[in-house]
């Protein structure tokens, strides 16, 4: 079957990723090599990422197919085909995507947050970045450009010049680039983007929160989560990732999706929101870190060692901003997942980049498959069958939320462990 014919019903995507031509990304952030991770994750389509960097853009060109309007492929060499295992060997299809970081300064204030775009092709990300460098804007020095511009203007000027391009403000939360993040953020989208608020397609959750957590706002009732990874490395694709329900696997089903929520379904992914660098309160120079009480979410502010301001982390801003006390999820599907390097590690008691680790990976999905089928639908006990116990065991208190976790701060990833030391070896 070619990947113009039968649409799927369903298919996971990762939309938020980078190149090489941004800042603290790894070298190796190919396409090819996002394609190839992409097929061992279970993914049927990833962003582009960085689209408007014209090198980035030019190296695209040349790598890119089209296979439906605005949706790319990119073929791998046979010999590089031969290396993915077969059962997780499939097309992956490409939006045209970026970040940008939107600055805004009014009333002695800096505003900044990333903002997520998806283009309707490459053609339209082409034509932004004409109107970008004409007003000034610097696209070369960073895959992620700083545009400054308030941003009901900035969503004035996309809607005006790239019609159907949809915007989404990235892991809203984030201290420094989150739109409702405690440090350059607003207190609210409606506040950031004014009359224009409309017009977003979504809100991406980012790594250190989940749906349940975004739902305590009633203001965030009407608008898609979606649930990204923001990958530096063709590694760190799909911890976060979204399904998208009864819509083909092209830029019109994910508009589509996003545009008519909640006529269509999606479901997010979210790895464990404690493991993210920005969960808790802390400082990370003291060693501290400091869970925000829902009764008085205030309080602590202060590091208790050296009496600097503490990193306010995602779960304070939450509480502070929310009106609820209970989750709103109708509408809402979402689950939890998690990388399976860091499940084979947790059961080997191995670093999650180790040989050891990525031999292990590579024969599970030998054996069963991509890592998300594995994760949703592979019986523990074939795991135990195939030889593999101290793994079947940590998918097992995976699947029932028994894994013990050290919550992430000030820029420090959080930890898991199985809730009783597990025995050595896979």
């Amino acid at each position: 079957m070619t990947v113009n014919q039968q649409p799927q019903t369903s298919f996971f995507a990762d939309l938020h990723l980078h190149s090489p031509f941004s800042m603290a990304t790894s070298p190796n952030a190919t396409i090819a090599d996002y394609v190839i991770h992409a097929q061992l994750t279970g993914l049927s389509m990833i962003g582009t990422g960085d689209i408007l960097h014209p090198y980035w853009r030019a190296q695209l060109a040349e790598l890119l197919e089209e296979v439906a309007p605005g949706t790319y492929q990119c073929h791998l060499p046979e010999q590089v085909v031969e290396t993915i295992p077969r059962l997780c060997r499939r097309q992956i299809r490409i939006l045209a995507t970026t970040e940008i970081n939107l600055r805004f300064r009014l009333h002695d204030k800096t505003y900044q947050f990333h903002l997520l775009m998806i283009f309707p092709s490459i053609s339209h990300a082409d034509r932004l970045a004409t109107q970008l460098r004409s007003r000034g804007i610097d696209l070369k020095s960073d895959g992620r450009p700083t545009v400054t511009m308030a941003p009901r203007d900035f969503s004035v000027l996309v809607r005006e010049t790239v019609p159907r391009t949809l915007l989404i403000p990235a892991h809203i939360w984030t201290p420094w680039f989150g739109i409702l993040g405690a440090r350059t953020g607003y207190n609210s989208l409606q506040e950031g983007f004014e009359d224009e608020v409309h017009h977003l397609a979504a809100i991406e959750t980012g790594l250190s929160s989940d749906a349940p957590m975004n739902a305590l706002l009633s203001t965030l009732d009407s608008i898609p989560f979606v649930a990204f990874s923001d990958a530096h490395s063709p590694h760190s694709l799909a911890r976060n990732c979204t399904e998208f329900i009864e819509v083909p696997p092209d830029f019109s089903g994910v508009e589509r999706c996003l545009r008519q929520f909640p006529g269509y379904a999606l479901r997010t992914f979210h790895e464990y929101p404690q493991l993210g660098k920005y969960y808790h309160d802390g400082h990370r120079k003291c060693d501290v870190s400091c869970a925000p009480s829902p009764a008085a979410p205030n309080r602590r502010e202060r590091c208790p060692r050296c009496g600097r301001p503490l990193t306010i982390g995602v779960l304070h801003r939450v509480l502070l901003l929310a009106d609820r006390t209970s989750p709103n999820l109708a509408n809402r599907r979402w689950e939890y997942t998690l990388p399976l390097p860091k499940l084979v590690a947790i059961a080997t008691h191995k670093g999650e980049k180790t040989k050891c680790v990525g031999n292990l990976c590579t024969r599970l999905r030998q054996l069963f498959g991509p890592d998300l089928l594995l994760l949703r639908e592979v019986p523990a006990g074939y795991l135990r069958d195939a030889g593999y116990p101290q793994i079947a065991e940590v998918l097992t208190a995976f699947r029932e939320r028994r894994l013990q976790i050290t919550p992430g701060f000030d820029g420090r990833f959080g930890a898991l462990k199985m809730p009783d030391s597990t025995r050595k070896g896979a």
